[in-house]
């Protein structure tokens, strides 16, 4: 099992019903393989944290790799993410079986 972690750093003056349009829209995500999706606003707990966090577990390598170029989230990383997006970090791991 593969998970994904993206987070965002929003810039200073992102459109934040975008944002929030956003979180909601990678969730509606239906991809072969993808085990999960979560997404959300960071809860503010600790000072220099990002804004938003994407998780998504995968059966492997393969399923990743449709979700990493599927055309529709393509057009969400596009429409949605990228303008107001100062910074995006992302990191693939493997789960314990």
């Amino acid at each position: 099992m593969i998970r994904n972690v993206t987070v965002v750093k929003l810039k200073p003056d992102a459109d934040q019903s975008l944002a929030d349009r956003a979180v909601a829209e990678i969730q509606t995500l239906e991809i072969d393989g993808m085990v999960s999706i979560v997404a959300g606003r960071d809860l503010g707990l600790k000072e220099g944290t990002f804004d938003l966090v994407v998780t998504c577990d995968f059966v492997d390598e393969a399923a990743y790799r449709r979700y990493d170029t599927d055309g529709e989230h393509d057009r969400m990383r596009r429409e949605l993410f990228f303008p107001i997006s100062e910074q995006i970090v992302r990191a693939q791991l493997a789960l314990p079986d």
